[in-house]
This record gives C-alpha cells, structure tokens and sequence, in this order.
C-alpha cells in the first residue's frame, strides 16, 4: 500500500488532475528504477502509432529509441504503456486502449485505476492480473 500511497499523493478524489499527477510520478519513478545511461527512456505522455494515420498517447511509455532517432516510428521497443484512468475515461482504457496497446507491439500494459485503486496489468498471451498493494516491473529491452 505505501507503493499506491507514493505514486497518488493518497488522494482518493479522481479528477483530472490527480490522473496528470499520478503518471508524472509514475514517470519519475520509473526513471530512477531505470537509471542514466540505458537504452530505455520514460515518457508522459508518449506516442505508440497504430497505422500510418492514428496514435495512440499513453500517459507513460517506456520504450528504447535509437539514440539518432527523431521521430516516434524509430522505437525499437515499447515495453510499458501506462493509462490512468478514474470513472470518464475507464471504458475506452480497458476495451480499446488495452488491446490496441498490444496489438501495436507494447509489451506489458498498466491500466491504472485510480477509482478502484487498482493496476490491471496485461501482456499478449497470458491472462490479465489486477494487483493492489504493489506493482512490479522488470524492464528489459
């Protein structure tokens, strides 16, 4: 619980802004778990192009980009997009964004749930897993 706690202030009121908070936090510690120097870099919000005309913007992305890259087309790997979500925006998170995410090559997908104080987490393949207290990731690209 202190994970949940540290990444949403404690706040139970879901708005707008407490979303906007927790993924800048969330960026901030996944900045550190991945460190300077890697390959991987974390962005709020970043871009996972699903054909040539539509984009999707998840609230955080971790992802490894050529160092030369200038554009969103040259990630090599996505392997976290994060959305956080309260009441408005939860049905489009959860039936679109999820499989979309997926389906375009990210990785693992955290949809975080700030109503329910949850994390869903899914990845291709395996069933998804909804986790209270504390999330665990292991980045590798």
């Amino acid at each position: 619980m202190a994970a949940w706690r540290r990444a949403t202030g404690g706040s139970h009121r879901i708005d707008h802004l407490a979303a906007q908070r927790v993924a800048g936090r969330l960026v901030v510690m996944l900045s550190r778990f991945i460190g300077i120097g890697s390959r991987l870099e974390v962005f709020g919000p970043g871009v996972v192009p699903i054909d040539a005309t539509s984009r999707l913007e998840p609230d955080v992305l971790a992802a490894g980009l050529d160092p030369a890259a200038d554009n969103w087309l040259a990630c090599r790997t996505r392997l976290l997009a994060v959305e956080v979500s309260g009441p408005g925006s939860r049905l489009i998170d959860e039936t679109y964004k999820r499989d979309a995410y997926l389906a375009a090559g990210v990785r693992e997908v955290w949809l975080v749930d700030l109503e329910r104080r949850h994390v869903a987490v899914a990845r291709s393949g395996v069933p998804d897993e909804v986790l209270r207290d504390q999330v665990q990731w292991q980045a590798q690209d």
